[in-house]
């Protein structure tokens, strides 16, 4: 017999000011706690919003959001396929994407745990 362990994750998907149509988003961090993943968000933002040439930005110049849109959502996907994804996976699925994914902000803290 083999047990499968899974975890819930959430996932939050952005897009990025560069993309072409604003439906475009990709995974840009990860969680498995709701509100670990909303006070990042939240740390990520600048005092104020900013100018960079022709880009408005809204998160902190340096962090690993500044060239992102803020979401419409923090709670659900929005009908622009931003915001957070809520999903069961497998541990050892989760494990090999965070690792195979280095561009991802990994706030899971799943590299390296075990169930043994």
């Amino acid at each position: 017999m083999r047990e499968v362990t899974e975890v819930l994750v959430y996932s939050l998907h952005m897009n990025k000011m560069t993309f072409p149509k604003i439906e475009m988003t990709e995974l840009v961090v990860l969680a498995t706690d709701r509100q670990v993943l909303k006070d990042y968000v939240e740390e990520q933002k600048a005092p104020e919003h900013w100018r960079d040439g022709q880009w408005g930005k809204m998160f902190k110049k340096g962090s690993p959001l500044e060239w992102y849109n803020a979401p419409h959502s923090l709670d659900e996907m929005s009908i622009w396929n931003d915001g957070v994804n809520e999903e069961w996976v497998r541990l050892h699925v989760m494990q090999d994407f965070i690792q195979e994914n280095p561009h991802i902000v990994d706030l899971t803290q799943l590299v390296g745990f075990s169930t043994v």
